[in-house]
């Protein structure tokens, strides 16, 4: 059974309290909820590739604004981080291979990611982030890559150039850049395991850990993620990734103030 949802419940005590205004609200231009960007790498990348942009972290906001701020989103970016507890993919077994958990973030970003899908609001991930997207819908992960895969390849690491990425024919990467070879950064030791329905593999790592994955849904406009930081490399497959993720948030703002 999955933990207690403090965090949906108090989203929707929250619609009782009266926020206070913020100028955020006429969302004249795109804004985007971050659930956490601990060293603010996430909205800078971002911000690189669309200066007008408006970004908001949502981790640390007090309770009575959660569903202010969560009701504004036009698109929300899952971050990386600590491990995410085993019992969310009902594999409470795990828990002893996993490091320090974050009860509060896990209940967060389950929130975002469920009210995204339910408002088909453009969703990307970035390492913990491509493992809760496939936890909220319905996957399960690698508790620890070590414990299961017997692989050199290194998960855990400071190096910019961890490993290659191997593009799947016909995802995004293949399609835009078939002959190149990427490098990525890895800083994991946990990794998706069971894919979610609906969902695709657009990566692997050489050792078969799997580096990116998108929602194969003509319905709902963009959840993708990858299990490297784009936020750091800032390359040409990274900016690349970035672009069109914005252009997925560009279409869902005029989409919507089309209809004001």
């Amino acid at each position: 059974m999955k933990p207690f949802l403090a965090i949906a419940l108090l989203l929707n005590a929250a619609a009782c309290i009266s926020p206070a205004s913020d100028p955020t609200e006429k969302n004249e231009v795109p804004y985007i909820l971050v659930s956490k960007d601990n060293k603010g790498q996430i909205g800078e990348w971002l911000h690189i590739l669309d200066p007008q942009l408006q970004i908001k972290e949502f981790y640390g906001i007090p309770l009575d604004s959660l569903e202010f701020y969560l009701d504004r989103a036009q698109a929300v970016v899952i971050g990386g981080g600590k491990d995410i507890d085993p019992e969310w993919y009902d594999q409470p077994q795990y828990r002893p291979l996993c490091g320090p958990v974050d009860p509060y973030r896990d209940s967060l970003e389950y929130a975002m990611i469920s009210y995204a899908r339910e408002k088909l609001l453009p969703t990307l991930g970035i390492c913990r982030g491509q493992q809760m997207i496939n936890v909220t819908y319905g996957g399960t992960l690698i508790p620890d890559i070590p414990s299961f895969i017997d692989t050199p390849q290194a998960h855990k690491s400071s190096s910019d150039s961890a490993h290659s990425l191997l593009p799947v024919t016909g995802s995004w990467i293949n399609d835009s850049f078939s002959s190149e070879v990427f490098w990525v950064n890895s800083r994991h030791h946990q990794c998706v395991d069971a894919l979610a329905a609906g969902f695709r593999v657009d990566a692997y790592a050489p050792d078969s850990v799997i580096e990116a994955i998108s929602l194969a849904d003509s319905i709902h406009p963009f959840v993708q993620a990858v299990q490297f930081h784009p936020e750091d490399l800032r390359d040409t497959l990274s900016n690349s990734w970035g672009a069109l993720f914005l252009q997925a948030v560009s279409s869902q703002h005029n989409e919507l103030h089309a209809h004001e």
